[in-house]
């Protein structure tokens, strides 16, 4: 896949017939398999930030079964894909959707990091997020659809189901979102934390005359007053204490301005440690 997010898909079908049964010629399987898969990355600074896969599977039987019919079977229709990439330390988030008939895996092994498997054999959502500690990774995502011969008339002859995974990554104190907000006019919030020395940056905006309608600056971190400034000079810079290293982090920066205006600008920041 490339890493720009374009969507490589795939799709097959196929017919497959199992004859004589161990113990009577007359014991016959046929089933009808279909399988696709879509699947996207995009990746920034060489890493991969996002990615996407949407699985869908069937399979219908058609049964003779023998007078001495003794044969069983079960097949498997099934979407993969793989994805291997360097991961610095950070953590990788992942929700799986499954539907229908289907059941789905998430699996990511390093060379030296044991990594994590989830499964999701049964309708419904499974969110997770794990830390990955630095190493060489493969990522394999997987939906498939099972169907067994039937033991009976009640037994089904077809299944099919569907499998989404969406995912993400980010490194240890990397901002989690933009800054937003009215007040990002008048001060800036740093691009990531420093997890060496658990702080972040602010920083007064650096346009005198805008910085001049600044009357009190307050800045909390995850609802904490971290720094204040009265009529701050521009471009004045701002050290924050972040939280506890396993903590995310939310900066919140709050202007009032000489015209009694309130304005703020928000930010978060992943943890820095699991």
């Amino acid at each position: 896949m490339s890493g720009d997010g374009r969507t490589v898909s795939t799709e097959h079908a196929t017919v497959r017939t199992i004859g004589a049964g161990l113990s009577d010629p007359d014991d016959n399987q046929t089933f009808t398999l279909r399988s696709s898969g879509d699947a996207s990355l995009r990746e920034r600074q060489g890493l991969p930030r996002t990615f996407s896969f949407d699985a869908r599977a069937s399979v219908a039987g058609d049964f003779t079964a023998g007078a001495d019919s003794d044969c069983d079977s079960i097949v498997h229709s099934y979407s993969y894909v793989t994805l291997d990439s360097a991961l610095p330390p950070g953590f990788v988030s992942v929700r799986m959707v499954v539907t229908g008939d289907a059941q789905g895996a998430f699996d990511l092994q390093g060379d030296t990091d044991p990594g994590v498997r989830i499964y999701g054999d049964v309708p419904g959502r499974v969110d997770y997020t794990f830390f990955v500690s630095g190493d060489d990774y493969r990522i394999g995502l997987d939906g498939d659809t099972v169907l067994r011969r039937p033991e009976n008339d009640s037994s089904p002859t077809s299944r099919s189901g569907r499998v989404t995974v969406r995912g993400s990554y980010v490194g240890i104190g990397e901002a989690t979102s933009r800054s937003t907000g009215s007040a990002k006019r008048y001060v800036g919030l740093g691009g990531r934390r420093s997890c060496a020395t658990n702080t972040i940056g602010a920083k007064v905006t650096g346009n005198a005359s805008r910085a001049r309608t600044i009357k009190k600056l307050v800045i909390k971190v995850n609802g904490k007053r971290a720094a204040k400034a009265r009529g701050p000079k521009p471009g004045q810079a701002l050290t924050l204490r972040g939280p506890g290293s396993t903590q995310a982090a939310t900066l919140v920066a709050k202007v009032r301005t000489t015209k009694g205006r309130t304005k703020t600008v928000t930010r978060s920041y992943a943890a820095c440690s699991a």
